[in-house]
Parts: structure tokens; sequence; C-alpha cells
């Protein structure tokens, strides 16, 4: 499965499975955000970018792997990519 098909929610005495939001809250949900869950890695950030998001652009490329391919087509938000063959990035 690529992405999550729903979300668990947890009340006092429940847990409901409810649709996917199309938005994420972050920062006590005093920031909402679009959702981008399933994207490809340059529609995601377009899809943050268009309502204000703004990234925190590394000052020094990445040395190797999957980083340097996404750093050299423009993305220098790029924090690190993990190890697993699945390219699990971080981006600030």
């Amino acid at each position: 499965m690529e992405r999550p098909v729903s979300d668990l929610v947890a009340g006092a005495n429940s847990i409901e499975n409810v649709p996917v939001s199309e938005f994420q809250s972050y920062c006590k949900g005093r920031e909402p955000v679009n959702s981008i869950l399933g994207m490809m890695i340059n529609k995601a950030c377009d899809a943050l970018l268009r309502p204000g998001w703004n990234p925190d652009e590394q000052s020094e490329g990445p040395a190797w792997g999957l980083e340097t391919e996404f750093w050299n087509t423009g993305l220098f938000e790029l924090a690190a990519c993990s190890g697993t063959g699945r390219g699990f990035c971080s981006f600030n």
C-alpha cells in the first residue's frame, strides 16, 4: 500500500475510522497544511509552496546518494534520505 486509506481518531472511550483528511495539522492545530500523502516529491513541494510554505534551504549540497539527485533538480530544502531503497527523505 503506497498511502494511507483512512485515519484512526481516538476519543475518550472510542476509536473511529475516518477518511484521510485533505489537510494535516501541525503546531497544535494552528498550521493546516495540504496533505501530500502519496504524491511524487516534486508535486508535493509544488502543493506546499502554493499556499505559502517557505522551505529552509540547506546551504551545502549532499555528498552522495539519492540526495544528490534531488539536490541537482532544485530541491534545496532536502535534509537527508534513508538508505532503505524506498527513498524516504526528510525536508526542512
